[in-house]
């Protein structure tokens, strides 16, 4: 039921001059305007927002205001794109600066921005077949031919003298373009020779819609019609249902309460929305209500008839702030729609062509069990795990949410299927690839180190949280005549984060110790013979074997030699690590947060549950008050 790509044709700074957009607002107050229709067009688009290119570097506006509020989420999924003749910004940006070069006082822009100002967003861009400049003037002259009954042209030419301008008209594209100049206004208003104002005002218009059109006929796009501070003769109505118009969509909105909680929506919060199951039940629903109106009338006409079920929507999210609140009064209206029968959205499909991507997740969580690890993660952290939400033919992926402040974070998690590096390796990239989470945690259990002599007093006891700083394989080198020659190989962890874990440290195990005595108040066999006291948080390096080790003398003979800080050993992490610094430009950070169940010599599984539920505790704790999520 999505109809079209919209086209961003108010990012233009011609058409910003035009309607007077920063003349008549301040900077800021215009970035606002243009982040709120922004948001109304994505998610009114059906795949993607088309951008005009230059847009990024004709002023600091629109560059301002895309690193202001995080714009690339969007540029990384796809959602927004632009169009390019040329094979490279390189190449583009130098056609520009041949093209206009005629206008310094207007377009000197061109000169002063280097390439950075492009290439600092990361924007997909889509191989454009046709000439802009080809393309304005065969259209120009086609519709100078009927002008009569073109409307662009109609309020232009109307006097019986007007015949005299149409030649000149129809000469002026041909000149330009034989000259390798852009078809720009200064250089049309330079040929025109004429005095009229207004004419000349409305000249302007024309340019720039015929312009404009090209992308809306090309590129298959639409424009939002009805924005606030659109040019009177700006007439690109190429779609005639009223379900594409802004004033409709935010006043829909409105009176449904939420346009403001989207419009303050963060970047990633607004693609969570636009791709979930319950927007695109809902903006189906939307337009089956407008897309067949003929008229804003009509469309208003529609709108009214939900103003008896707005005290509903209201009382159901009083309470409610941000996208909990969107979301609220989204599946209320879904309710709504389906019981009057007013259309049937249930047939939408799930949104695709996003790059491949199927849905965002602010979290991720992978351990190398299911049995104790991942059980103990479900016990702790969110509620009701749905193994439904994601299909995969190899493996399942569950998923919760987890509410911190206002904010409802998606958490998707899963267990190997086998334990070892090679699986978590695999699971974690496809789980960063896929998913995109900002952070891949990986709880669990594992061997702490033991003491250097039996008299020695223990540094390490069962279930203490072991936060891994760096993880390092001991068993890599070469085997030569000389003997084993060591490769030391390793992961380091974000130092920011493990900066945040030591500030935190004492706060957080104050409140992992408070669960714990509640848990044993209700069973203490629930803890075996946990001393909930004496439980400590060591952050410092894991090292990674490929093998379990259960033998004396490892860990003081092969690990230790290595990195004397060492506090621990298991068999997965090394690999996760190293996942979220490759895949996906290394923008997913990676924590490992296990416990310690044994100390590498005489092991046996008594204490695994226990110390998965330390390792889980701290987790949930650390995501609910310490880490922060965009």
């Amino acid at each position: 039921m999505f109809e079209r790509n919209v086209l961003l044709h108010y990012l233009n700074l011609e058409y910003r001059r035009i309607v007077g957009l920063e003349k008549f607002n301040s900077k800021e107050k215009a970035k606002s305007l243009i982040h709120q229709i922004n948001y109304a067009s994505i998610l009114l688009c059906k795949e993607y927002c088309l951008l005009p290119y230059s847009a990024l570097i004709e002023d600091d506006l629109i560059s301002e205001l895309f690193l202001q509020k995080k714009y690339d989420v969007f540029f990384e999924v796809g959602l927004i794109r632009a169009s390019i003749r040329e094979n490279s910004p390189e190449e583009f940006l130098a056609k520009k600066i041949e093209e206009y070069d005629s206008s310094p006082e207007l377009y000197g822009y061109y000169k002063k921005n280097d390439l950075n100002k492009i290439k600092q967003h990361d924007i997909l861009i889509l191989k454009r077949d046709f000439k802009v400049g080809e393309a304005i003037r065969t259209k120009w002259n086609n519709d100078l031919e009927e002008y009569a009954n073109k409307s662009v042209w109609r309020d232009v030419l109307h006097d019986k003298e007007d015949y005299k301008i149409a030649n000149t008209l129809k000469n002026i594209p041909n000149i330009i373009v034989e000259q390798s100049k852009g078809i720009i206004w200064p250089l049309v208003n330079k040929l025109l020779d004429m005095n009229d104002p207004v004419k000349k005002n409305k000249i302007r218009e024309v340019l720039l819609n015929i312009y404009l059109s090209n992308y809306v006929d090309k590129e298959n796009t639409v424009i939002l019609k009805d924005i606030p501070l659109s040019p009177k003769n700006f007439s690109l109505v190429p779609y005639d249902g009223q379900n594409y118009n802004y004033s409709l969509f935010s006043l829909f909105m409105n009176q449904l309460g939420i346009f403001k909680e989207i419009c303050e929506l963060n970047s990633n919060e607004l693609f969570q929305l636009k791709i979930s199951k319950e927007y695109q039940h809902f903006i189906n629903g939307y337009h089956e209500l407008f897309s067949k109106c003929m008229t804003i009338e009509e469309a208003r006409n529609s709108l009214q008839r939900l103003d008896k079920r707005l005290p509903s929507f209201s009382n159901a999210s009083r309470r409610l702030k941000g996208i909990n609140k969107v979301f609220s009064i989204i599946n209320i209206f879904n309710i709504d729609f389906e019981r009057d029968e007013i259309g049937s959205p249930q047939s939408s499909q799930s949104f695709v062509n996003l790059r491949g991507f199927v849905r965002p997740f602010h979290l991720a969580i992978l351990t190398a069990l299911h049995e104790h690890e991942f059980e103990k993660v479900q016990e702790c952290i969110g509620d009701n795990w749905s193994e439904n939400e994601v299909v995969d033919e190899t493996k399942i992926y569950l998923t919760t949410s987890v509410q911190k402040g206002n904010l409802m974070l998606d958490v998707v998690g899963a267990s190997q299927i086998d334990t070892g590096m090679v699986d978590a390796g695999i699971f974690a990239t496809e789980i960063i690839t896929k998913f995109h989470p900002q952070y891949l945690i990986m709880p669990g259990v594992l061997a702490g180190r033991p003491e250097r002599n039996p008299i020695e007093k223990t540094e390490i006891n069962f279930g203490d949280i072991v936060v891994g700083t760096k993880l390092f394989l001991f068993e890599k080198g070469k085997h030569s005549s000389t003997g084993f020659e060591r490769d030391l190989d390793d992961e380091k962890i974000n130092p920011k984060l493990i900066q945040l874990i030591r500030l935190h440290k004492e706060q957080l195990l104050s409140k992992v110790k408070f669960d714990l005595y509640e848990i044993k108040k209700e069973n203490p066999k629930n803890l075996n013979d946990l001393d909930i006291e004496q439980l400590n948080v060591h952050i410092d390096p894991i090292a990674c074997s490929l093998s379990v080790v259960n033998k004396e003398g490892v860990f003081t003979e092969k690990v230790t030699p290595v990195d004397r800080k060492t506090i621990g050993l298991e068999m997965e992490s090394y690999s996760v690590a190293k996942a979220c610094r490759m895949a996906n430009n290394g923008k997913t950070k990676a924590l490992i947060i296990k416990s310690v169940m044994d100390k590498t010599e005489n092991k046996d599984d008594k204490n695994k549950g226990v110390a998965a539920l330390t390792s889980a505790l701290f987790i949930k704790h650390l995501i609910i008050e310490v880490l922060d999520f965009v």
